[in-house]
């Protein structure tokens, strides 16, 4: 039990465990939990105000929650310098400058900050992105600029990233400023590029993809890359699916060897298989609680486990489609064709292409031709799903367009674009 002001006896345990009663306490409480994920927000800046705005109403309890103060709380320990140069230099409001700096030590002098924004618009930051850098790590304002910013600066720059795209990643990943140069930035690099044999690719996932720059890197990567290759992957497989699934490589070391096993005990995937590294990422995305009630869906329809299992080794991916997916395709084929667990085994397109772009227009197809004895009767739908569209039309529409002039029509009006694209 912890007594606070205005609230008597509170029972708690941990922040978490309290969350759920701050709703009367606060009506703004929406607010908080928003203004609590700012780091995020794209538009902190301009939204500020209003969140701030919340803090003097808010009772001690949700302070204490969500790690907030008053205003007056925090202006009391921060420096009024700090705040100055923040409002007069960058174009802080006063609550953010009051924010920004109760996160720093307070400046003395305007020499060091001068020459750290100084440094960031040589090197292609605007006014903009300076702001954004500096209220996500006001702690770069003290940083040396010769021993700390301009190495790391440059390290970046020896990649082949200057200018524009620099300042945008920085941006993005202000943390890397204080990121250790030797320690994290360097081997970070190191670890990319023998991932990455074009260093253009490289280039373009690091704007794209947080994770890489993330302080996990330099030890969760080598980690997981040795526990694939001791389970027999070269590295030129490992490369291969990298470029499709790097985020998981970053992924905690022990949580990344619990799924790689998963994939043995779970779905029965022999390590030597070409579909292993398949099935190691379609469990990454998974619980064990969402597989199993996948397996409940195949289940419903009649599926067996061997079933089940035959079809994870064959694409694992398939286990990727949603239940919602899975429960109406496997209702079209099984229960309106009358199609078999084993077909849909050997042909598995039957569960991941549109019902509604694909399967059910070109069976309808089928259906008339059948009917008017113009294929034979146990013509396959399997065999005509993987077909582009052009093929289709080719085969099965226009042979038959003066004995089926209506069917003709009312394809070629939904198959349209497709074909335009195809021509």
């Amino acid at each position: 039990m912890q007594s606070w002001e205005g609230h008597g006896k509170v029972p708690y345990s941990s922040p978490q465990d309290v969350r759920q009663t701050l709703v009367s306490q606060c009506p703004n409480i929406a607010l908080l939990e928003v203004h609590r994920a700012a780091s995020k927000c794209e538009n902190i800046h301009e939204d500020h105000d209003k969140y701030t705005a919340v803090m003097p109403t808010a009772t001690p309890l949700c302070r204490w929650v969500f790690g907030y103060t008053t205003s007056a709380t925090i202006n009391a320990g921060s420096s009024d310098f700090t705040v100055d140069y923040l409002v007069n230099s960058l174009g802080f409001s006063k609550e953010e400058a009051i924010v920004a700096s109760s996160k720093v030590t307070p400046l003395k002098s305007p020499e060091n900050p001068n020459s750290v924004v100084n440094l960031l618009k040589t090197n292609g930051f605007n006014e903009t992105q300076i702001k954004k850098v500096v209220f996500s790590m006001p702690r770069i304002l003290s940083s040396d600029v010769d021993k700390t910013l301009k190495p790391k600066l440059k390290a970046f720059q020896d990649l082949g990233l200057y200018g524009s795209d620099l300042a945008d990643i920085m941006t993005v990943h202000p943390h890397v400023f204080l990121r250790g140069l030797n320690r994290h930035i360097l081997p970070t690099f190191e670890l990319l590029k023998s991932m990455y044999e074009d260093t253009y690719i490289l280039l373009e996932a690091l704007k794209k993809y947080s994770w890489m720059l993330g302080p996990t890197v330099p030890k969760a990567l080598p980690l997981n890359i040795d526990l694939l290759k001791s389970y027999g992957l070269s590295m030129d497989q490992i490369k291969r699916v990298f470029l499709r699934e790097s985020r998981y490589f970053f992924m905690d070391p022990k949580w990344f060897q619990a799924v790689v096993k998963r994939v043995e005990e779970k779905l029965r995937i022999p390590r030597h298989s070409s579909m292993f590294l398949h099935g190691v990422f379609s469990l990454c995305r998974m619980s064990e609680e969402r597989l199993e009630s996948k397996f409940k869906v195949f289940r419903s329809f009649g599926w067996s486990e061997s079933d089940i299992l035959t079809l994870a080794r064959r694409n694992p991916r398939t286990l990727g489609l949603s239940e919602s997916k899975l429960r109406s395709s496997l209702n079209f084929f099984m229960n309106d064709l009358g199609h078999q667990p084993a077909e849909i085994v050997l042909h598995v397109c039957l569960l991941t292409v549109s019902l509604e772009k694909r399967a059910i227009p070109r069976n309808a197809v089928l259906e008339v031709l059948k009917e008017k004895r113009l294929i034979k009767p146990n013509y396959r739908i399997s065999s005509c799903l993987v077909m582009t569209e052009q093929r289709f039309v080719d085969r099965f529409v226009l042979p038959f367009k003066d004995e089926v002039l209506d069917l003709y029509s009312d394809y070629m009006r939904r198959a349209g674009s497709a074909l335009e694209t195809a021509k």
